[in-house]
C-alpha cells in the first residue's frame, strides 16, 4: 500500500481556489484565441519545461556499515507551478546500483509547505520521513535514492497532472561508510608546495557535503612518504 503523510493546511486550500479562479479565467483566454486565431497559444505545455525538484537529506546515524539499517528525511524544493495545484504527490523510491534495500518503495504526500505572504510563490516544498526499518545499506558503493515524482490533482495520488512527472537522485551513503556529512579535501584546489627541508604550516581546503558541527579531523601520513607532522588538525 501507499503510506500517507499529513494534510493540506488552509492556507494551501486558499492558495488552491485562488489559483483555480485564475486558471477558469486563463482557460477562457486560452479558448477564444483557439477560436479566434485557430490554434494554441505558445507556452500553453509550459509545465513540461520545469525543472527537476531539488532534495536535500538529514541521514541518521552518521555511520552506517555494510547491512546496518538507517532513516532519512527528505526535503523536496520545486520551482513548480501547475494547473490544477497539486494536492498530493505519489513519490516512488528506487535505488540505482542497488546499494540500498528497500522495504517500502511507494508513499503518499499530502502536505505542503506553504508561504501565506507570497501568493504568487511557484515552488513547491514538502518533506517525506523513510524510517529505518525501510532501509538498509547493503552496499557495494555509495548507496543513491532515485525519486520519480507524480503530482496529482487530488488528495489520493489518483489524478495525474499532465507532464507533472520528475526524477531525482540523491546519495544518502558514500562509499566510506558515511552518511550525507562527509568531509572530505576539495581536489579542485591548489596543492601546496614546500621545499624539501623546510618547514611551513599549510592550509588544506575541505569541504562537506552537509552540515557540520564540532567536527575532529585526524590527519595522517603514508609511511613511505617522508613529512612530518608537528600538528594535525584543529
Amino acid at each position: 500500500g501507499i503510506r500517507k503523510y499529513g494534510r493540506r493546511g488552509n492556507g494551501m486550500k486558499k492558495k488552491a481556489e485562488r489559483k483555480k479562479k485564475t486558471a477558469e479565467r486563463a482557460a477562457a483566454l486560452v479558448l477564444l484565441c483557439a477560436l479566434l486565431f485557430g490554434g494554441m497559444p505558445h507556452g500553453a505545455a509550459a509545465a513540461a519545461d520545469a525543472p527537476d525538484p531539488k532534495v536535500t537529506a538529514t541521514v541518521s546515524p552518521d555511520s552506517i556499515k555494510e547491512g546496518n539499517p538507517f532513516d532519512a528525511t527528505f526535503h523536496f524544493s520545486h520551482e513548480y507551478d501547475p494547473t490544477p495545484a497539486p494536492r498530493s504527490a505519489v513519490i516512488r523510491v528506487s535505488s540505482p546500483n542497488n546499494a540500498v534495500r528497500i522495504g517500502k518503495s511507494e508513499f503518499l504526500v499530502t502536505e505542503f509547505d506553504d508561504d501565506e505572504d507570497d501568493d504568487d510563490s511557484d515552488s513547491l516544498n514538502y518533506n517525506l520521513y523513510i524510517p529505518e526499518r525501510y532501509l538498509t545499506y547493503v552496499g557495494p558503493g555509495s548507496g543513491t535514492l532515485r525519486f520519480t515524482i507524480t503530482y496529482c490533482s487530488d488528495g489520493d495520488g489518483k489524478d495525474k497532472i499532465a507532464d507533472g512527472k520528475f526524477t531525482v537522485q540523491k546519495t544518502v551513503v558514500y562509499a566510506s561508510g558515511d552518511s550525507g556529512s562527509l568531509i572530505r579535501v576539495d581536489e579542485n584546489s591548489a596543492t601546496p608546495s614546500i621545499r624539501s627541508g623546510s618547514s611551513a604550516i599549510v592550509a588544506i581546503p575541505l569541504i562537506s557535503s552537509g552540515p557540520v558541527s564540532g567536527a575532529r579531523i585526524k590527519v595522517a601520513v603514508p609511511a613511505e612518504n617522508k613529512i612530518s607532522l608537528s600538528t594535525a588538525g584543529s
